[in-house]
């Protein structure tokens, strides 16, 4: 067992160094004390061969790592197939050293599965920032945050839309004037569902979001206000036999404002969301509890042209988001409060609705631009950044059921991106007062 621990030891020094420099709360001596004093320890010799596993936590980031050998080779090899978060990892030593000697002195190579040097024969001390973090990644420490990161971007796109749908269904300058919104209180309801998918830099995953939201707003002339509240939540798969849920109930204020006859409108939300969820693992011993708070807003202003043949109108839009997730975390014995980050995008593109007699057809294709490095320098290690930007596309169509009520139906779909993509169906029902 002390050898066990011994070399338990000594491979946490190398997890650490991965993680030393990473500006996400976690420090070397922080993964050394979670490795000297793991919360579960597995050692036992069978004949010649032997096993090692164990299981700890810094900071709330899972460590688990296991190996399997002969006995001898503890001593006498320098070469070892391991487990690391899930990950199958080739660690070799120098042709003196042996795995019990293993720390951040010593030069070493690691080899991941699909035979990439990730480390080619370097002390760990000496690996730069940009190199200790994506070690760390490359390991699994940082599953969690980028899953998070992902599910911001997702939330992005899925919960600021049931509320300027509203927006843009009072605000729009009808010439016909059939399906024009009148002054008054409005109530709705609406409901939302899809698929979404992506890349988490170590990972792909996919899934499904699902959103339910009660609104009210009151339109005078050229102002509306109005207060929404409802609950919005994904359900992700990963690799690793991974499973992330993430949601939780929201409150949204909005208001927006018309000038020239309707033809200029300026909107903005602003959103709380109390959000909570999981992420586990088979390699986990037990769930990542994640608990916190969600702040965000929208704001944009959409210039309408003339109408053409006095139904068609189209309007060019620009616009930005931002969320902030300030998230606690807990795995084992391990607490945190530094999961979470800051992330924003700027978004413009074309809004077309066709004016019938009881309802309207619309849509609008809208280019998202991520710049969420102006507001967190972490994200770098987060996000692959192979893709910047995605387009979304949405047609719906709206239909009078009666004097004060109609109906709205549509769905959104994201173009030309692989890291960030979604297809989502909605409905909606108002009733004005």
């Amino acid at each position: 067992m002390v050898k066990g621990i011994s070399v338990a030891v000594g491979t946490g020094a190398l997890v650490a160094s991965g993680l030393a420099q990473a500006e996400i709360g976690l420090s070397a001596g922080d993964l050394v004390q979670a490795i000297q004093s793991p919360y579960e320890t597995e050692f036992s010799i069978d004949g010649s061969q032997a096993h090692l596993a164990f299981y700890s936590a810094a900071r709330a980031r899972p460590v688990s790592f296991s190996w399997d050998g002969e006995v001898l080779d503890l001593l006498t090899s320098n070469s070892f197939v391991t487990m690391i978060n899930g990950r199958q990892m080739t660690i070799v030593l120098p042709e003196a050293g042996s795995l019990l000697e293993l720390g951040t002195n010593a030069p070493v190579t690691i080899i991941d599965e699909d035979g990439n040097v990730i480390v080619n024969n370097r002390s760990l001390n000496t690996l730069t920032y940009d190199e200790s973090a994506a070690l760390a990644g490359e390991l699994g420490l940082l599953d969690v945050d980028r899953l998070l990161r992902s599910a911001q971007v997702q939330a992005m796109g899925q919960v600021f839309s049931p509320v300027t749908n509203q927006i843009d269904l009072a605000m729009y300058p009808s010439y016909r004037g059939n399906y024009s919104r009148k002054n008054g209180v409005n109530v709705w309801t609406s409901v939302q569902g899809g698929s979404i998918e992506g890349n988490a830099v170590s990972s792909d995953y996919d899934g499904d979001s699902k959103s339910a939201v009660l609104g009210v707003d009151y339109k005078h002339d050229n102002l509306l206000v109005g207060i929404a509240a409802g609950n919005q939540e994904l359900d992700l798969e990963s690799d690793y036999d991974g499973r992330f849920n993430f949601g939780g109930e929201l409150v949204a204020p909005y208001g927006a404002v018309s000038f020239f006859d309707d033809a200029l409108v300026f909107d903005a939300v602003l959103l709380y969301q109390n959000i909570e969820g999981s992420q586990r693992n088979a390699y986990l011993l037990e769930p990542i509890d994640l608990d916190g708070e969600r702040w965000g807003g929208q704001a944009s202003g959409t210039l309408y042209l003339p109408q053409y043949n006095k139904s068609f109108r189209a309007g060019l839009t620009i616009g930005g988001s931002y969320l902030n997730d300030e998230v606690d975390g807990r795995y084992l014995d391990s607490k945190t409060d530094d999961f979470g980050l800051e992330i924003g995008e700027a978004f413009g593109g074309l809004k077309f609705g066709w004016d019938l007699d009881d309802g309207r057809v619309y849509g609008n294709l809208i280019y998202h631009r991520d710049i969420s490095d102006k507001f967190d320098d972490d994200i770098d290690y987060l996000d692959n950044g192979d893709e910047d930007g995605w387009t979304v596309l949405e047609i719906g169509a709206a239909h009078q059921l009666g004097r004060n009520m109609d109906f709205n139906i549509g769905g959104r779909t994201t173009l030309g991106s692989d890291d960030v993509e979604y297809r989502s169906l909605y409905a909606s029902l108002n009733y004005r007062f």
